[in-house]
């Protein structure tokens, strides 16, 4: 009994790990200064017990416009090795700087790495603001300034969930809301719109050309979870796709994505089981047909009774069953040893009485 309770609670236990998917937390500034350096902080959620290496990619096209404080120095393009152990904690806090010159918004990367070299990644939305020629107290007043002048956001996700054939979601950040409801819209287009996405509210999935109304309520940040999904009419579709958001009446930004196969190693073994299945059944064929056509052909010798070949025909079948002249004797031979042996048996009780 106490092992059957043992093993369900197993199953069950494992159930729960492979449903619940790996997110993570990322506390940052939504705006930053170039050469002014600033904090992040991560947390794992649902990631299983190991120690987790850390990189950071803030990019302009292929170079990298940032630098990490990581073992006592500043790095560039370098993973935090052993930056998170879940044994022990599961958060972390890192030091950052711009160092190159840019301005506006950047789609930025989180890469976490296990043990076994397995990567999740995701992907957040950075303001940058470069002042020239300013002097410390400008520079900190112009940075309160920026971050108090309006509306921004961004959208974060998982690059494994984003996959053809399934429903994944998109966590959306807002900040400096004022005290009203916000209408938004999230979808992705290559050269149309193929996505859809779920309105909780109303219980109904509707193309992504659709907001969303009073999806968020201000004042301040705040940060929801949207359902999306690769519509009916696009089911077959892979490949690099946009991911867009807007508020109603507010500026969109825009994403790089690429959309993946659903279980395309699975549907290939499928494919390739289904083919060796068909050789397996033609090949069952081929050798009916061929033991049907060696029978037909088969004569087998049988003894000759005035130069005559004597055969005994099977009334159960179609064709006549030739017998030898050994297999007859082998046949006959069973009975003459029994009655042999009730003979003998019959001597011994006849001597005794």
């Amino acid at each position: 009994m106490k092992k059957g309770v043992i093993i369900l609670f197993i199953v069950f236990w494992i159930g729960i790990s492979l449903i619940s998917a790996q997110e993570i937390n990322f506390s940052y500034p939504g705006n930053v200064i170039v050469g002014k350096e600033f904090n992040v902080t991560l947390f794992l959620i649902n990631f299983s017990d190991d120690n987790y290496d850390v990189k950071i990619d803030i990019k302009n096209g292929s170079n990298y416009i940032s630098k990490r404080f990581w073992d006592n120095r500043w790095r560039e393009n370098s993973w935090m090795g052993n930056a998170i152990n879940l044994s022990e904690k599961n958060n972390e806090t890192f030091r950052l700087n711009i160092t190159e010159n840019y301005e506006g918004l950047n789609n930025f990367s989180i890469k976490i790495r296990n043990s076994f070299n397995k990567e999740f990644k995701f992907f957040y939305l950075l303001n940058i603001t470069n002042y020239h020629n300013s002097s410390s107290n400008s520079f900190q007043n112009n940075s309160n300034n920026s971050q108090n002048k309006g509306i921004f956001y961004n959208l974060s996700w998982s690059e494994e969930d984003i996959v053809n054939n399934d429903e994944f979601k998109i966590k959306v950040a807002v900040f400096n809301l004022e005290d009203k409801e916000y209408d938004v819209k999230l979808w992705i287009e290559t050269d149309k719109v193929i996505s859809e996405r779920y309105d909780e509210k109303n219980n109904e999935w509707k193309s992504g050309i659709y907001y969303i109304n009073g999806f968020f309520k201000g004042p301040g940040n705040k940060n929801e979870k949207i359902k999306i999904r690769i519509g009916e009419d696009n089911v077959n579709f892979t490949g690099e796709a946009n991911l867009l958001f807007r508020i109603r009446d507010e500026s969109e930004i825009s994403y790089k994505i690429n959309i993946s196969e659903k279980n395309n190693n699975k549907n290939r073994n499928v494919n390739q089981q289904r083919i060796d299945e068909n050789k397996q059944e033609n090949k069952e064929k081929n050798e009916t047909l061929t033991d049907a056509k060696l029978t037909a052909n088969i004569i087998r010798l049988g003894k000759i009774v005035n130069n005559e070949t004597e055969k005994t025909e099977n009334i159960n079948t179609n064709y006549i069953v030739y017998e030898s002249k050994t297999e007859i004797i082998k046949k006959y031979s069973v009975y003459g040893f029994a009655l042999l042996c009730v003979g003998l048996c019959i001597l011994i009780v006849w001597r005794k009485m």
